[in-house]
């Protein structure tokens, strides 16, 4: 016999009449999103090749509640085993900053960059920072682009507002933290919002979870406005964190009928399985173990 234990963290997508929601989500938020049932363009293909990932963007405050304080900042912090040497290294996008020569980071340090140092410290007593950046960060959304000294990739978030970013995503003074650094940071399901004591610059974030739950997208089904009892087909890419133990998909239809638990490795998977039901279903991803 198979069982499972499972934490209350997962990922669902969900499809009825059309597909109807898409989530990554924990035990507190399930967010839906409208009309998916449409074809989806190709992703944007990255500009440069893959680097290996030293420094993540960790934690970004672009909408403090005092729209007149100028306090927003960008936290990176290293995942590198050995110091990194940050001279030269740019941040692009909605802001604009260049590391100063003998700016270095030592593994697991965390990084500030501000828009303002002085009223940073002044908000954040004991917090010291890079900056000032040129530009801001738009609380409707932006980019931010980590580049190195020549100018290469090397991390990059273009967060929003609502699904699948925090819901929220800062009004009242909150950040968004990334949950884990090992996480993909283009994914929202990646972030959350920082708690009711507000953002943690310099610190490690409030949010964070060895085990964040997996991530879905590039989510699909066929055919897209299924008829009750015709077979769907549901494709997904699923995301998973190495730190998890074991992760399983599910795939269910009508409340009743499983297509398999197929184990996931660590890493990108690609899940694509057909159910018949007689009713809406949903694609599941848990973290747990099997016994």
């Amino acid at each position: 016999m198979i069982g499972m234990v499972i934490r209350s963290q997962w990922s669902r997508v969900v499809w009825g009449i059309a597909l109807v929601a898409v989530c990554s989500c924990s035990s507190e938020t399930v967010t839906p999103v409208p009309d998916l049932g449409v074809e989806q363009p190709p992703p944007v293909p990255p500009e440069d090749p893959p680097l290996p990932r030293v420094a993540v963007l960790n934690e970004i405050h672009y909408a403090p509640a005092d729209k007149t304080s100028r306090e927003e900042f960008i936290e990176l912090v290293s995942v590198s085993d050995s110091a990194l040497d940050l001279s030269g290294w740019r941040l692009t996008g909605g802001v604009d900053y260049t590391f100063p020569a003998g700016t270095t980071l030592a593994p697991g340090a965390y990084l500030v960059i501000a828009e303002n140092p002085a009223v940073l410290a002044a908000r954040f007593p004991g917090v010291r920072a890079l900056g000032p950046f040129a530009g801001g960060l738009s609380s409707s959304g932006d980019t931010i682009i980590l580049r190195d000294e020549l100018s290469r990739r090397r991390d990059e978030v273009s967060y929003g507002r609502g699904f699948p970013w925090p819901t929220g995503g800062g009004d009242g003074g909150y950040s968004i933290e990334k949950i884990n650094p090992s996480l993909d940071g283009k994914h929202g399901g990646s972030w959350r919002l920082s708690t009711a004591s507000g953002p943690t610059p310099a610190a490690r974030n409030a949010r964070y979870d060895d085990n964040a739950p997996p991530l879905i997208d590039n989510v699909a089904h066929r055919p897209l406005t299924p008829r009750t009892g015709e077979a769907v087909t549901v494709t997904a890419r699923i995301r998973v964190n190495e730190k998890f133990s074991t992760v399983v998909a599910c795939l269910n239809s009508g409340g009743l009928i499983w297509a398999g638990y197929p184990r996931l490795s660590v890493g990108l998977s690609t899940f694509n399985r057909t159910a018949v039901g007689q009713g809406p279903g949903y694609l599941s991803v848990r973290r747990g173990s099997i016994r």
